[in-house]
């Protein structure tokens, strides 16, 4: 039985076990709440912090406080950048939301 991560190899000398190469990829949809997580999130640490959401520090936080579990960094800030940031009207902002988001940097 191959153990985890390993491939059986068979071959003239014998049979052996080695790393595999393949990688299994896991896609699943974001969800409302998780996009609210990473607005509010945003909201909260933006330019409090001196961050905006274009670069890569706010992004790579989220990842280590675990703020979506399962997520990575890259793929929160595509998920704001290519979804959140263009369909802010659905997320019912108020208006202190949207000056918060204004001011980490998002096109309101």
């Amino acid at each position: 039985a191959a153990r985890s991560g390993e491939e059986e190899v068979v071959s003239e000398t014998g049979t052996g076990w080695r790393k595999s190469s393949r990688v299994e990829i896991v896609t699943s949809f974001y969800s409302m709440s998780e996009d609210r997580k990473i607005l509010n999130y945003v909201m909260d640490h933006g330019r409090v912090e001196g961050i905006t959401v274009g670069g890569d520090r706010i992004w790579k936080m989220m990842e280590k406080k675990t703020v979506l579990v399962g997520r990575s960094w890259q793929s929160m800030k595509q998920r704001f950048r290519k979804s959140i940031s263009s369909k802010l009207e659905n997320y019912n902002l108020s208006g202190q939301e949207r000056k918060q988001l204004a001011a980490a940097g998002v096109d309101i």
